[in-house]
């Protein structure tokens, strides 16, 4: 996982989302959490933006750091079943893979992608594995490894995709740039230990 940087509203975000679900929440109030997922039923204003939100975050999933146009889904940060009034703000999304959007849930002590540094987790080069970065704080580390966990962000699959990228590098048949084109989080630790 690295940080994302938080992306401005586009312009016409109000129009195309924010007036028509505060409009649904203040007719229709939402019940006591958890909202069910019934309660969204044609009101899930926040798909007319994916087109917007896959531009301006690069097609990217915020947590596995994968680029890809495709199969990408709308992540509300603060779930939207205890959350309702959250449900429609830009600053509440973010870019993720289903699998991991699926994995993720309800789950409250996931970091932020938005708040997290880019050093907090370290990427083993020949495993693919992450885990927490040796200079960090025993709490931040507990912190950053109960994202790894929660996320599974070092399931075979993960691993093995990062793992290729790596070996892909290292034999020269793609440079940073190529991998900076397909995975953010190899790209990010390419560029801080080799400075690539």
């Amino acid at each position: 996982m690295i940080r994302v940087a938080r992306q401005m509203e586009p312009s016409d975000f109000e129009t195309a989302v924010g007036s028509l679900g505060r409009l649904y929440l203040t007719n229709h109030p939402p019940p006591t959490p958890p909202v069910p997922s019934g309660y969204w039923n044609n009101h899930d204003y926040w798909t007319n933006c994916k087109d917007e939100l896959m531009e301006a975050y690069d097609a990217t999933c915020a947590y596995s750091g994968i680029r890809q146009r495709f199969g990408l889904q709308i992540d509300h940060y603060k779930d939207k079943s205890f959350h309702p009034y959250v449900a429609y703000d830009w600053a509440n999304y973010r870019l993720c893979i289903g699998e991991i959007n699926s994995t993720k849930r309800r789950r409250p002590d996931i970091l932020d992608p938005f708040t997290v540094k880019d050093d907090w987790f370290d990427l083993d080069v020949w495993t693919g594995a992450l885990s927490p970065a040796k200079h960090l704080d025993p709490g931040l580390a507990a912190q950053v490894k109960n994202t790894i966990v929660r996320l599974k962000l070092n399931s075979p699959s993960h691993n093995q995709i990062r793992r290729l990228w790596l070996e892909a590098f290292r034999a020269g048949h793609m440079d940073a740039t190529a991998i900076r084109m397909v995975h953010a989080v190899v790209s990010a630790h390419l560029h801080r230990a080799w400075s690539v």
